[in-house]
């Protein structure tokens, strides 16, 4: 691909100037900078070269028919709103060496099915896959101490959600209005969680509460009328889902 459809600085790609449907990136950039692809609505698929660390905030931002994202295994960083609103995406993989995710980089992809966060992560920043509505499949490894606020809202297709013991917090509406999601076991070292982390989960059965919360928001489970907590006798979750008219049972 000639370079001159690409706006290039100091091996930071600036801006993409070209008209093509499929796009290979110059080896040596090491940065793809904030908007440069935005809101192009012809590119399908990127290739990207093996010395890229950074793809900055809204970079690819409703490139609405990119499909196919292949990421450099030495790749760091991901800003804020990257991938937002790629909603023909299937797929992304995620390599081990990236330290940090911005909040909603992957949010309303709305035919991503499948996710593998990377054990490089401790933290799935806010609304990181807010509103990916297809998305079936999510691996959380043990680095991750903190999922974020309103990192899963939406997640219509996530029938099934495992917290490592690793995760201490959970943010607000972090898996709001996932709706088929049905049995929910939360890490045994929870100490806080969010508001309205899980309204309208309409077909949650169960939920399992650890000893380690001594607090729970009374909006908690707003719109879930079919729920029961499983908790510890002397658990305060006992306490919240009998002050809360929320039927309980001990685990």
């Amino acid at each position: 691909m000639n370079n001159s459809m690409f706006e290039i600085k100091d091996n930071k790609l600036i801006k993409y100037l070209g008209n093509q449907t499929e796009i290979v990136i110059p080896e040596g950039i090491t940065e793809i900078g904030e908007t440069a692809f935005l809101l192009n609505k012809k590119i399908e698929s990127v290739i990207f070269p093996s010395t890229l660390k950074v793809i900055g905030k809204q970079a690819f931002t409703g490139c609405i028919k990119l499909k196919y994202v292949i990421l450099p295994d030495d790749i760091e960083t991901i800003e804020e709103s990257a991938f937002f609103d790629c909603r023909s995406i299937e797929k992304i993989i995620l390599p081990n060496n990236i330290k940090y995710i911005g909040h909603s980089a992957f949010a309303e992809c709305e035919k991503l099915f499948s996710i593998a966060i990377p054990t490089s992560l401790t933290e799935i920043n806010d609304n990181v896959f807010g509103g990916c509505k297809n998305l079936c499949g999510v691996k959380i490894p043990n680095s991750v101490t903190k999922i974020g606020n309103s990192a899963f809202w939406g997640c219509k297709g996530l029938a099934v959600i495992e917290i490592p013991d690793s995760v201490t917090e959970i943010g607000d509406k972090c898996f709001s209005f996932c709706h088929i999601l049905k049995d929910i076991k939360l890490s045994k070292n929870l100490v806080s969680l969010g508001s309205e982390a899980f309204c309208s989960c309409k077909n949650l059965r169960t939920l399992e509460l650890p000893d380690s919360l001594k607090s729970i928001p009374t909006d908690l489970l707003n719109l879930c009328e079919m729920v029961t907590i499983y908790a510890s006798e002397n658990s305060y979750a006992k306490t919240y889902a009998i002050e809360n008219n929320i039927m309980f049972k001990v685990k």
